[in-house]
């Protein structure tokens, strides 16, 4: 009997207890949803006075909300639930009701946060855009190489075979333009890759679509991604910067002897996005035999200059490149004049004494000049106009140009951190040995992430104004080194022009070297 009793009373208190709770659910549902003048004031006190209970879950929420609300709802006095609703009420007017406070704030929050999950995803994307740009640099010729090396001695000899046959017939096609694409050039990864750091095209005069032009681009870098960014891709918007003009990085020749890769560079996204081989009948054919508005873009330093990449270095090598000014001396300027063995009769209309290529004679600036070539002939020309003269059969004769266009990427140098070895050391001397074996430098450099994806550094890329130069075959060595000196004075004053708007202080100097 006592046993019933008992049981019976647990089962009492048991029920009591779960009702309380329930109350106590609901009387923290009613304050959360803002129904607090009709309900919220009228639940049980649970142990405390309802006015105290009201106010502090009013307080509480709106707290979050409104801090001057939610201050006043918490530090009234607690005396009736008609004045706090009336304190209330006051305290949120002008602001709407705590239902849709509520509401505005879950919408912000998952605003935030979807915001946030997308620019992470754009961050990885970006990442993995450089990273498969870095690792096709590095690995993809030689593992190319290993394959085909493989496959020779596998049942699938002859696909290797094949396209050995087929690489040799083919062998000429990187030197005569490749085969460019122009919707490679517009690759959406193309685009990440330009927003990873990012890279920044600035135009400081207007290039002639009637022209050829060779550009030098500095510093080197580890990889040259400013260089890459703005001339191989559209991702900077070159085209729209220059219009009628077809960019074109020149890079290491031998990076087409490689089966496989070659085509892949031609045909899936380098060549056909704007490379070629840096070889003279690569360079040549682009500035004689491809019309007009081309633009070869030349790493002048090469090599040698990416042994001295290093953060916070203003580094050139240059004082004794001047290839590239014999190249634009040889297909420079406008000439006209007399065909004799197969050469030109050549003239500058910008010097008071023109050169020629089997006499000499005088040409008036800026005017008409008159000559005598070996006594064979007379020949005219006049600056920037048309020329009359005599070839091997008659007619007259117009070549092209190509004028000198200083580049500088500010940003470069500072994508990687590399081991800079002392001029003379040990490690100096293999990497050189290396340099003139295979023509390129093993440098040792560690990136931000995973060790190969570079720093996030703005790189802003400047396209100089153009130098013209006249049109020579065979260029005195007096005049190389005179358009020379005038190119790496362009190129100083070029730097020191834009330094301050690109990250440098006034007392960065440009060291050429």
């Amino acid at each position: 009997m006592r046993e019933e009793v008992r049981d019976k009373r647990r089962e009492e208190r048991r029920e009591r207890r779960m009702k309380r709770e329930e109350q106590r659910e609901n009387s923290h549902q009613y304050c959360a949803s803002g129904d607090i003048t009709r309900r919220c004031c009228h639940i049980p006190r649970f142990n405390r006075p309802p006015a105290k209970a009201c106010a502090d879950s009013v307080g509480g929420i709106e707290g979050a909300l409104f801090p001057r609300a939610g201050k006043a709802a918490r530090e009234a006095p607690h005396t009736s639930g008609s004045g706090i609703r009336r304190r209330t009420l006051h305290g949120i007017e002008g602001q709407g009701t705590l239902k849709t406070g509520l509401r505005r704030v879950v919408q912000q929050s998952k605003a935030a946060e979807m915001e946030e999950g997308q620019t992470q995803w754009k961050e990885f994307v970006e990442k993995i855009s450089v990273l498969q740009w870095v690792l096709t640099f590095l690995l993809m010729g030689v593992s190319c190489v290993l394959l085909m090396v493989y496959l020779m001695f596998t049942c699938l000899w002859l696909l290797p075979t094949l396209y050995t046959i087929w690489m040799l017939t083919d062998w000429d096609t990187p030197e005569q333009g490749g085969r460019r694409v122009e919707w490679v050039r517009k690759w959406t990864v193309w685009k990440h890759f330009r927003d990873y750091f990012p890279v920044k095209l600035v135009k400081t005069a207007e290039l002639d679509p009637s022209k050829n032009y060779i550009l030098g681009s500095h510093p080197h870098g580890i990889m040259c991604a400013g260089a890459f960014s703005c001339f191989s891709t559209e991702s900077c918007g070159f085209a729209q910067a220059f219009p009628g003009m077809r960019s074109c990085l020149a890079i290491l020749a031998g990076l087409f002897r490689m089966p496989l890769y070659r085509d892949y560079l031609m045909s899936a996204g380098f060549c056909s996005a704007g490379m070629c081989p840096v070889s003279k009948p690569s360079l040549e054919f682009l500035l004689s035999r491809n019309g007009t508005g081309n633009v070869v873009v030349i790493v002048i330093g090469g090599a040698a200059e990416s042994l001295a990449s290093s953060p916070g270095v203003n580094t050139v090598v240059m004082r004794q490149r001047k290839g590239f000014v014999r190249l634009a001396l040889e297909y420079g300027g406008w000439s006209y004049g007399l065909w004799v063995g197969g050469g030109v009769v050549m003239a500058n209309g910008q010097e008071e004494t023109g050169f020629f290529n089997n006499g000499g004679g005088r040409v008036m600036e800026r005017g008409w000049g008159y000559g005598l070539c070996k006594g064979v002939g007379l020949w005219t020309m006049r600056e920037r106009g048309w020329g009359y003269g005599k070839k091997e059969k008659g007619g007259v004769m117009r070549e092209r140009n190509a004028d000198l266009v200083p580049v500088y990427n500010f940003g470069e140098n500072e994508l990687f951190r590399q081991v800079v070895f002392q001029d003379g050391s040990i490690m100096r001397t293999l990497q050189t040995a290396f340099k003139r074996v295979m023509g390129f430098a093993p440098c040792l450099f560690i990136g931000q992430s995973w060790g190969l994806v570079p720093y996030k550094t703005p790189i802003t890329t400047v396209v100089g104004r153009p130098i013209s130069v006249p049109q020579f075959s065979s260029p005195p060595e007096e005049m190389v080194d005179h358009y020379h000196s005038l190119y790496m004075e362009a190129l100083t004053q070029l730097f020191h022009a834009h330094k301050t708007r690109c990250g440098l202080s006034e007392t960065h100097q440009l060291q050429i070297i």
